[in-house]
């Protein structure tokens, strides 16, 4: 039966029945028969390792561990029966099994890629299409290609509406662009002094002969209301005028 053991399992290095004194009775190693056995570190230290550390014990110095169970006569103890574990045989055993396992994780990680780049490809490509379809607004090319498509699906009247939006915002900027000429042209030949304000009194534009009349430039006159320009300038002119006067006389009495 021991014999068999060591044939039928090839992790197995040996197996051995000994004493309580620790000699052989029984060993697949005719030669130990009688004499004492070596100890050997309990193979229970690899099972409870985690998946790392298992790795290094089977994978590092070859070490032959030991599975014991106690054997009983009568029912007192007799000795017990030993079975000797070798790390080389372990790693003949794991090495296919762990490049099995290696291949078939790199496969499902490559799969899983190929799918995820489909996926997001197919749940990305209305929103690539609406980029170019915004691209095509900013250039003024996009309104005969919604028109065309806006009839297929929801992306075509997305297309549409965006082509929409477009030509508004260039009309938008047509008219603001002459309403800015004309207001720069009317600037530049007004002779004049010339304020604009909002309801709450703050200045939105300035001509250039204001900055004469007040002797500030443009840019530090805007966005101030009106008490902020000339009242500040009244109050500086009397402040001004008061310290050049001349200090009046007391008459004695």
């Amino acid at each position: 039966m021991l014999e068999s053991v060591v044939a039928d399992w090839p992790t197995i290095y040996d197996a051995a029945i000994v004493d309580s004194s620790g000699k052989a009775i029984l060993h697949t190693n005719p030669k130990l028969v009688g004499k004492l056995v070596p100890i050997r570190p309990n193979f229970e230290i690899v099972q409870d390792a985690r998946f790392r550390r298992q790795l290094r014990l089977v994978y590092n110095t070859p070490t032959v561990y030991e599975v014991r169970m106690p054997l009983q006569l009568n029912g007192a103890p007799f000795g017990s029966i030993r079975v000797g574990v070798s790390t080389v045989f372990l790693k003949n055993e794991l090495t296919p099994w762990l490049h099995h396992v290696v291949v078939l994780s790199a496969t499902a990680i490559l799969i899983s890629l190929l799918v995820a780049a489909g996926l997001s490809n197919l749940a990305l490509g209305p929103l690539e299409r609406l980029s170019r379809s915004l691209d095509s607004v900013t250039s003024g090319e996009s309104d005969a290609i919604a028109e065309e498509e806006a009839s297929r699906d929801e992306y075509g009247l997305v297309s549409l509406k965006i082509a929409h939006l477009g030509r508004q915002m260039r009309d938008a900027r047509e008219i603001f662009s002459a309403l800015k000429d004309n207001v720069d042209q009317i600037m530049s030949n007004l002779q004049d002094g010339l304020m604009l304000f909002t309801r709450d009194a703050r200045v939105v534009l300035v001509s250039a002969s204001v900055e004469t009349f007040l002797g500030r430039p443009r840019r530090e006159l805007l966005g101030r209301t009106v008490k902020e320009i000339f009242f500040s300038r009244v109050v500086a002119g009397r402040h001004r005028s008061r310290r050049l006067s001349p200090a009046p006389h007391r008459r004695a009495t």
